[in-house]
């Protein structure tokens, strides 16, 4: 075989490698056999690094207790990143999830209404 071809390390088709690559090109191209070397890339690596996440909690506990306060700014920071990103339109419609007991019956005869109260908080009432 001319040394300018490869074979692809899953489907086995011949090709020709990007000279950028060379050697190192391992398939052919296809998004299939890129995505089948990634698993086995992946596969590969879990196996020989299976202890990679093992005991890493009492670490992470221990820095988390040093760092009091840590995680609790953390999440404000990122909810305040989260919060001042402005929906791309206003809201048309808003979604509701009301436990179980809340419902009167099993056929609903009432209204739940909903007032907005600021930019995140709204208050609710049911209507008959």
């Amino acid at each position: 075989m001319d040394k300018a071809h490869s074979n692809c390390c899953c489907c086995g088709k011949i090709f020709t490698p990007n000279p950028k690559l060379g050697k190192r090109q391992k398939t052919c191209g296809r998004k299939a056999c890129k995505k089948e070397l990634n698993r086995q890339n992946q596969t590969q690596w879990r196996t020989r690094n299976s202890d990679y996440h093992k005991g890493r909690y009492p670490y992470l506990k221990t820095w988390l207790i040093k760092q009091p306060g840590y995680l609790k700014q953390w999440r404000k920071k990122r909810r305040d990143i989260q919060n001042s990103i402005s929906p791309p339109s206003p809201l048309k419609s808003i979604r509701c999830l009301i436990p179980v007991n809340l419902l009167k019956s099993d056929i609903q005869n009432s209204i739940l209404t909903l007032t907005p109260l600021d930019k995140e908080t709204y208050k609710a009432w049911w209507e008959t």
